[in-house]
């Protein structure tokens, strides 16, 4: 086995490529990962709404009004400060 077919193999097991929240739901997020993806911005909500989607990422509006991007491995859970994991 050549070092291609070895990346293609961990790649498509490393990336996500499945986007399970839609624009217009409320989503929680890992807040760490999301604080260092957004630098300069205020985010201190741990939830946002889904306003749009970019590639397999998501455009989120918290409650202090700012718009963050949130990478799809860092969503977890539909719902706000309640919501509950994905199966």
């Amino acid at each position: 086995m050549n070092k291609d077919n070895l990346n293609g193999i961990f790649v498509g097991i490393l990336s996500e490529d499945k986007s399970y929240y839609n624009v217009g739901e409320s989503i929680k997020y890992d807040l760490e990962s999301a604080a260092k993806d957004n630098p300069g911005k205020d985010v201190s909500f741990g939830y946002g709404m889904v306003v749009a989607k970019s590639g397999m990422d998501y455009i989120l509006k918290l409650d202090n009004g700012q718009e963050i991007k949130v990478k799809n491995e860092n969503a977890y859970a539909f719902g706000n400060a309640d919501g509950e994991a994905n199966p």
